[in-house]
């Protein structure tokens, strides 16, 4: 038997982290380890978390995006993980670039898990850093779903509304030339949905001719986030965009009162995390899911909507190429043949027998391989504290 620490952050949006640390939490026990939930926002949990330490005895501490990575021995200033030999297992939930204050210290006993596969060359690349693959997996859900002709939602999507071109608004300061490689770095990475974006930014920023790596590092890392999330934000309207012009109906959910498709739309109010996995999910009948920049993937409100009975609809990539069928578990939509998506839709909402052969299908191959319990297994096994 293991002893696990986990370590969570309570106030993030919509209380997905805290909700997903809980459900780990679960895991660990049902597999057999003794786990400990701990809030950063509490200081009792950082001095238990020190005594625990000092104690010698967790065999894991697991923390999304590295978050309390920093924490140091205040007789000798030392890494406190370092000085008492604890494995660190940060789970980046976004690209590397988004967290590098918390990966460039010199940190010996850390390990990163990485959602896409295409981080984990990123990290080991730049920082010669242990890191391996955790993608995205369903949360538990209730065995009881209802059935999907009796389900009140049609479409349902959920993700933050936010105008793409708000995020440009960063390099507004910067240099003409600079500000042309952007556009290029844009276009290419929306011509090649399936080439990492950091790939991308480095091909483009040769042409800038920056004195060094180092150089190339520090700015593509300026870069990056703000390109992310434009692309990512643009993807959704495009999408949308596509949908509204076919006149094909989604429930929104996230920020999208604001934007300018909701007066065709129905839009729903934010919700918390757990709110909508249990009261939203599972009245629809089909989950529309629009990646972020992931090359090999996935998405957990793809995946836990699919493990309640809902038909998994997703932009292509690695991930769903390698673990689903088009067709048959699952329907995925090419980003360079956008126009065929109002027909792959209209096909299954007038074929009810087809969507439900299709939905459980893709239930069944979520629940045999893409489970948050599967995923903990793998946590286990790459610091070999078995399963």
């Amino acid at each position: 038997m293991a002893k696990i620490v986990l370590f969570s952050v309570e106030k993030t949006a919509y209380g997905v982290q805290h909700f997903l640390m809980q459900e780990y939490q679960e895991y660990f026990r049902e597999l057999g380890h003794e786990c400990t939930l701990l809030s950063f926002e509490s200081h009792a949990s950082l001095t238990f978390l020190e005594e625990e330490l000092r104690k010698g005895s967790p065999d894991l501490i697991l923390s999304f995006n590295n978050i309390c990575l920093e924490i140091c021995d205040s007789a000798s200033s030392q890494n406190i993980y370092d000085l008492l030999d604890v494995p660190f297992c940060g789970y980046l939930l976004d690209h590397p670039a988004y967290h590098m204050n918390r990966i460039q210290g010199d940190y010996r006993t850390l390990s990163m898990a990485c959602v896409d596969s295409s981080h984990i060359s990123f990290i080991q690349d730049t920082f010669t850093r242990d890191a391996f693959y955790v993608p995205h997996a369903a949360c538990r859900v209730s065995e009881n779903q209802e059935p999907l002709n009796k389900r009140s939602m049609r479409i349902f999507f959920a993700g933050t509304y936010s105008d793409p071109l708000s995020h440009l608004k960063y390099f507004e300061h910067l240099q003409d030339a600079t500000r042309d490689t952007i556009g290029q770095i844009i276009e290419h990475a929306e011509a090649n949905p399936l080439k990492p974006l950091m790939d991308i930014i480095h091909e483009e920023l040769k042409a800038l001719e920056l004195e060094d790596e180092a150089a190339v590092l520090e700015f593509s890392t300026f870069l990056f986030a703000p390109i992310d999330r434009f692309i990512r934000s643009n993807r959704r309207i495009k999408v949308l965009d596509v949908l509204t012009r076919a006149g094909i109906s989604v429930e929104l959910c996230g920020a999208w009162d604001t934007s300018p498709f909701a007066k065709h739309h129905r839009v729903h109010a934010a919700v918390p995390y757990q709110k909508l996995l249990g009261e939203m999910l599972g009245q629809s009948q089909i989950i529309l899911n629009i990646l972020p920049n992931y090359v090999e993937g996935s998405h957990e409100r793809l995946l836990t909507g699919m493990l309640t009975g809902a038909l998994g609809l997703t932009d292509a990539n690695v991930f769903s190429q390698k673990h689903f069928v088009q067709g048959e578990d699952i329907l995925s939509f090419d980003w360079n043949h956008l126009e065929e998506l109002p027909h792959m839709l209209m096909d299954v909402m007038d074929k009810p027998n087809k969507l439900e052969e299709i939905a459980l299908a893709g239930q069944e191959k979520v629940r045999e391989g893409h489970t948050w319990k599967q995923r903990i297994e793998l946590i286990l096994k790459h610091f070999n504290l078995g399963g």
